[in-house]
């Protein structure tokens, strides 16, 4: 079992880095900046993380959980549109778009690659069986992969791209026209 106050100052850290890319973007998570935030030594940074792009994989890792899992208690269809909802917000600010960037990474970083490989394996089946729910009739999952496409491609260049905001009447439109089904 790891030694509890390395976990703490991990977490304080963690959170200060999240804080730092929050409020002013990827370049202000340094190791000088993340051990004044957090009130550690800049050297306990450097032994966390001895490159900037290991703390940047690292919050990725940490804030990059998928949205993907729905909420109890509504139609399937609900629970869909929930889940669209939330994940475009999590990308609308800073640190989502930040995240975004460090994902786009991943092609040239195998550090980046593996943590984006570790949110598509923990995100994606859910979200595909969400999308197969609401389909219906056990649909082929190469039709799933489509549907599931149309979604969240249309909810990435609303956010990333034309930086406009995802809103529950948005998405009750695009999942009406993407799967012709209305609430």
């Amino acid at each position: 079992m790891a030694n509890p106050q390395v976990e703490r100052t991990h977490s304080l850290m963690i959170d200060a880095a999240s804080r730092l890319l929050e409020s002013e973007g990827p370049d202000a998570v340094t190791h000088l900046r993340i051990a004044e935030e957090a009130g550690v030594g800049r050297a306990t940074v450097y032994r966390h993380w001895p490159e900037r792009l290991d703390i940047l994989a690292d919050l990725l890792a940490a804030g990059a959980k998928p949205h993907f899992v729905p909420p109890a208690g509504n139609s399937p269809r609900e629970q869909l549109a929930e889940v669209l909802v939330r994940f475009a917000r999590s990308m609308e600010d800073e640190q989502g778009r930040a995240l975004a960037l460090l994902v786009a990474r991943a092609e040239w970083d195998e550090r980046f690659e593996m943590v984006r490989g570790a949110v598509i394996a923990e995100g994606l089946p859910q979200l595909d069986a969400l999308v197969a729910e609401v389909m219906g009739s056990d649909p082929p999952p190469e039709e799933v992969a489509v549907v599931r496409d149309a979604l969240m491609g249309a909810t990435h260049l609303r956010v990333l791209l034309l930086r406009e905001s995802v809103d529950d009447a948005y998405v009750d439109r695009l999942l009406t026209k993407v799967l012709g089904q209305s609430t």
